[in-house]
């Protein structure tokens, strides 16, 4: 039976919680959605979305549980999605201990498994995850006796050299920097990745802008038989960027003649596991780490203004807005009646309000949190309490980096 999308419902997915769609334009969205649509509902054919993960080491719950949030929005509105397990990607990158069968029964034995879950807790079906591992697939032929390396020799004719090393921030790495060779490979092989799966929506971080503007730009230059299509009609693909939350560590400061210019966020790194919440910490460790994460209180001090300004830094603040409440979920403070006595949020505009005004505590604020997350996450701290050799093999292979 034959899927028949709506329109409306696979917009409101496409734009659930992301800081950006491409194309930004909302007329040309529709015009692009619209195109997609009817071409699927005409053809019978599933509009496919895929997003791609390194493997990485131990995961954190912006690289899972966050991202599952809006593929979980689209499954709902009947779109195959997909989880690109870039295994070659990582290789290439050098991560975990650089070996490509490390690489694979980590993937295989944890990322699978736990991105799974994540979909599950999110609000989504996590069986009915597709997932692909990039070795698979690159040796796999096509009826037309097409294999992604042809793919990836397609992208490259379309795409400059210049736009390829101002690519390379995607691997964590900039040209100019003393990078291998195969490092420069990278952005043609995830271009190439959309054109050979052919998936119509591209879920990512805000971090891969370039690569998919790229996409964007050469999908009508391809050759007739490496285009995306749906139904008979050639696409250029609709990219979802996701807000990048916050990582629990101060923002870096940037000074002019020591003046203070600008405050750079940081973003939750997995190099420091301090800095982390990892989906499987237990309540007790996350609230150990979040004693410690940057949440400044508004001082008397401070105007208005100022303390907006400040707060844009405040990773709590930025995780309820961004994912807590978004979600569906509540915050629960729990607290002696001289200190205000217990309270529930379950909208942010309040949450926000209190702790400008002084009447929620930071440290009130991070229990709440760790509670949410303790009861949110369960499902997934079952699941490594079952498979803890995985985990040690993990934390084994990182040290011995």
């Amino acid at each position: 039976m034959y899927i028949q999308y709506d329109f409306d419902t696979v917009k409101k997915a496409v734009t659930f919680n992301t800081t950006e769609v491409l194309p930004s334009d909302n007329d040309a969205l529709d015009k692009e959605l619209h195109r997609i649509v009817e071409a699927a509902n005409k053809s019978g054919e599933k509009i496919r979305h895929y997003i791609g993960f390194e493997i990485s080491g131990k995961i954190h719950f912006p690289g899972s549980v966050y991202q599952m949030l809006t593929v979980a929005r689209l499954q709902k509105a009947g779109i195959e999605v997909c989880i690109w397990l870039a295994d070659y990607h990582t290789w290439i990158n050098k991560k975990l201990d650089g070996n490509i069968k490390t690489i694979r029964k980590v993937a295989k034995e944890y990322f699978e498994p736990v991105l799974r879950k994540s979909l599950d807790i999110a609000g989504g079906n996590g069986s009915k995850l597709v997932v692909l591992y990039a070795k698979d697939e690159y040796f796999r032929k096509t009826d037309k006796d097409l294999s992604f390396w042809d793919y990836e020799f397609e992208v490259d004719k379309h795409l400059s050299l210049n736009r390829v090393l101002r690519s390379l921030s995607i691997t964590g790495k900039e040209a100019g920097t003393n990078i291998d060779y195969q490092v420069t490979r990278y952005p043609g092989m995830q271009a190439a990745d959309v054109f050979w799966l052919q998936t119509h929506i591209v879920q990512s971080g805000l971090d891969q802008r370039k690569i998919y503007v790229s996409c964007r730009d050469i999908a009508y230059k391809m050759s007739d038989d490496f285009q995306l299509k749906i139904g008979d009609k050639n696409i250029k693909p609709i990219t979802i960027f996701n807000n990048l939350l916050l990582g629990m560590t101060p923002p870096k400061i940037k000074k002019v003649n020591g003046e203070i210019t600008e405050l750079e966020a940081n973003k939750m790194s997995k190099s420091k596991p301090d800095s982390a919440i990892w989906v499987h910490d237990n309540e007790e460790e996350m609230l150990r780490k979040l004693k410690k994460a940057y949440c400044p209180m508004p001082q008397e001090d401070q105007d208005a203004d100022q303390i907006k300004q400040e707060q844009q830094n405040n990773p709590l603040l930025d995780w309820s807005k961004k994912m807590i409440f978004p979600a569906g979920k509540k915050l629960e403070v729990i607290r002696p009646d001289k200190f205000g006595g217990n309270k529930t949020y379950d909208n942010y505009k309040d949450l926000e309000l209190d702790y400008f005004e002084g009447r929620l505590h930071a440290m009130d604020l991070k229990s709440a949190i760790a509670k949410c997350f303790s009861q949110w996450f369960a499902p997934i701290r079952e699941w490594a309490d079952s498979n803890s050799q995985i985990i040690e093999f993990i934390e084994k292979v990182g040290h011995q980096k």
